[in-house]
């Protein structure tokens, strides 16, 4: 598949860590890294786990700024909400916000701040490849995941994790109206009625999930599940994906220590892949 020259981009965080570290390394990253497409709309929205602050707000548009200014990003939107529902109604409400701009045809990728990275250039076109392979394909993740509470269960809980998926906006469109996980208020509900969630309406819908860890295999009503393939949850142990989650240590570091490991995560050279 030829990479688009526009893409989409929605990207979830919330303000309940202080400097709002991971995102400042996220953005810095997708700057210094080439997307392989010439533009990306992106839509920043911004869960409030506490009361926005002057320092919240100041610190969003300065990222927002950056971003513009490269001349590679403009920013469609940028909000911050409720934090009910969490990353899924930071991302619906986004979804709603590109329909204005967006042919059913065009992809979104789906970010929220746990996605580390980027570590490979090219790395929204990346995504976009299984796409050509699949016509019923609705979601490309970094990572599948056959484990919920650590049970795989023989396909019941196969879904591709959320912290970096691209779908199409055909297939979001059916989904909007009733989005999974979009009244969650825990972490667990999150889980369970969003990320399982959103899996098991596309296998309901006749649709399949795939994933750059795993190319070439595809999961759907049929198949959810192989036991040939890693059982356990490997997305903060990913190579070769253009994003992987956030390593817990790699998140306690970024926020306790100073500009020293602050400057190794966000130099291009750490972590990256070609």
């Amino acid at each position: 598949m030829t990479a688009p020259k526009r893409g989409f981009l929605a990207y979830a965080t919330a303000n309940d860590r202080f400097g709002h570290v991971q995102d400042r390394v996220n953005f810095a990253r997708m700057l210094t890294i080439p997307s392989g497409v010439e533009c990306i709309d992106i839509g920043i929205a911004i869960s409030e786990a506490r009361p926005r602050s002057r320092r919240d707000e100041r610190d969003f548009r300065d990222m927002a700024r950056s971003l513009e200014a490269s001349g590679r990003f403009h920013v469609a939107a940028m909000e911050f909400k409720p934090n009910v529902g969490r990353d899924f109604s930071s991302w619906r409400d986004l979804l709603y916000g590109f329909r204005r701009e967006a042919s059913p045809a065009d992809f979104v990728l789906l970010l929220n701040r746990s996605a580390y990275g980027p570590m490979q250039a090219d790395w929204y076109a990346r995504y976009l490849a299984p796409f050509s392979r699949h016509p019923k394909l609705a979601v490309c993740g970094s990572s599948i995941n056959f484990e919920y509470r650590r049970q795989a269960l023989a396909g019941a809980n196969t879904h591709a994790q959320t912290y970096a998926w691209m779908s199409r906006f055909d297939a979001l469109d059916r989904l909007l109206d009733d989005f999974p996980g979009c009244h969650t208020r825990s972490r667990e509900e999150a889980i369970r009625d969003g990320e399982l969630g959103l899996s098991r309406r596309w296998f309901d819908l006749g649709l399949s999930i795939t994933s750059l860890a795993w190319p070439g295999e595809y999961f759907d009503a049929e198949r959810r599940h192989d036991p040939t393939l890693p059982q356990h949850n490997l997305s903060e142990h990913l190579r070769g994906v253009p994003f992987r989650h956030w390593e817990q240590h790699e998140r306690w570091r970024a926020r306790l220590t100073p500009a020293p490991y602050l400057r190794r995560l966000l130099a291009p050279e750490f972590g990256r892949e070609n």
